[in-house]
């Protein structure tokens, strides 16, 4: 999952806290496909405005200044915040699939991508 970065619906390492069954991981593909296929499109539809906060990254980087390196980072992370209402709307189609005990995991805050993941540099989306 982690090499999908923002195209993976549930953050890192989640699917396998979850324990999820053969029946619901069968169950969840379809709205991992659609979500992947989503970020696809927005990531097609944004290039530019991404390509423009990677490359302010890599001057920033390359000064060495770090207020830089920083503002780059809400830049990216600002392209990609358009994603997260798709996510927060793929999670809401999970939800039914999961078990109380699985609920209780996906609802812990140091799950999410906005909580645990707000730095990850391929996670953009995160913050």
């Amino acid at each position: 999952d982690r090499s999908l970065g923002e195209q993976s619906l549930l953050p890192p390492g989640l699917k396998e806290k979850l324990k999820l069954t053969d029946e619901q991981r069968g169950e969840l593909k379809p709205i991992e496909v659609d979500f992947a296929k989503t970020c696809w499109e927005y990531q097609k539809a944004n290039q530019p405005r991404i390509d423009a906060a990677e490359e302010a990254t890599r001057q920033a980087r390359a000064a060495k200044d770090t207020a830089q390196i920083e503002a780059a980072r809400k830049q990216l992370q600002a392209v990609w915040a358009g994603l997260r209402p798709y996510r927060e709307t793929a999670v809401v189609h999970i939800r039914p699939l999961l078990t109380p005990d699985q609920l209780a995991i996906l609802d812990d805050p140091q799950n999410q991508w906005r909580e645990n993941h707000g730095q990850e540099a391929n996670d953009p989306s995160a913050n």
